[in-house]
């Protein structure tokens, strides 16, 4: 039995550089990813 369904996501053409403005929603999410990108 398949518990999960693999998939997989091409990396993107542009990833986030430093002084790019972004917008984090979701307080988990946010938390988490705010503290990797400081």
């Amino acid at each position: 039995m398949q518990w999960h369904l693999p998939i997989s996501i091409k990396s993107p053409a542009r990833k986030i550089a430093y002084q790019d403005k972004i917008l984090l929603a979701g307080s988990c999410f946010t938390e988490h990813i705010g503290k990797g990108l400081s």
